[in-house]
């Protein structure tokens, strides 16, 4: 009921919304470790951070006219390789409806928000949301978003007042969980590195060189 009384209030303030079929509407998964660098190989045991990137890239009339008013998504992962670590954090522009729904294993459903930064959101990407998570077991590890089958959480652009299906394109994010290295085989990388930094760097001389010391000094 909320959610109605909302858009009822955006309508007044804003003008029309739509659910526009012509606009393209994607959705871009990323994979990044905890200091925010793309990867997409991680060892088992280690933490990863899923990013959700959207962006309406296509309109109907003029661009000025569109732009997104609500976005969510479902993303389909197998649980068996990796779990969450953490809680959902919203993007900046996405705060004014927020919904996560993570109690179904292997499944975060209808997760996204609202538009909460004017103007618009127009042909810019931005993070809908990110997410702390786990890597639990080695294996491939597919990351697969899809359209939410809630209507209260359906992708609303504001555009013409046409009310159609959306023509949404969703990613997906391949993360490969490797085993994690076994203390002997660190032990055994940290004694080369040491020995390398360490170890005497002057080459011997050749032989005619050292045959040539000797003679000197004969």
């Amino acid at each position: 009921m909320r959610y109605k009384v909302f858009f009822a209030i955006c309508v007044l303030l804003f003008g029309t919304f739509s659910i526009v079929e012509a606009q393209t509407v994607e959705f871009r998964l990323e994979t990044t470790d905890t200091s925010g660098s793309v990867i997409d190989t991680i060892n088992v045991g280690e933490e990863f951070v899923l990013s959700v990137f959207t962006r309406q890239s296509e309109f109907v009339g003029a661009p000025e006219r569109g732009g997104l008013f609500s976005a969510f998504l479902d993303v389909s992962y197998d649980a068996s390789l990796a779990s969450i670590a953490g809680s959902v954090q919203h993007g900046p522009s996405f705060q004014a409806i927020t919904n996560a729904d993570l109690d179904e294993v292997g499944l975060l459903d209808n997760v996204g928000g609202g538009i909460s930064n004017l103007p618009f959101v127009r042909d810019s990407e931005l993070l809908l949301w990110s997410l702390l998570m786990q890597a639990d077991d080695e294996g491939l590890l597919s990351l697969v978003g899809s359209a939410s089958n809630v209507l209260l959480f359906e992708v609303v652009t504001f555009d013409t007042p046409s009310r159609l299906s959306p023509d949404l394109r969703f990613g997906r994010a391949d993360l490969t969980i490797v085993p994690e290295p076994s203390g002997f085989a660190l032990l055994l990388v940290g004694w080369l590195t040491c020995f390398r930094r360490f170890a005497p760097s002057r080459r011997w001389p050749r032989t005619s060189e050292r045959t040539m010391k000797c003679h000197l000094w004969s």
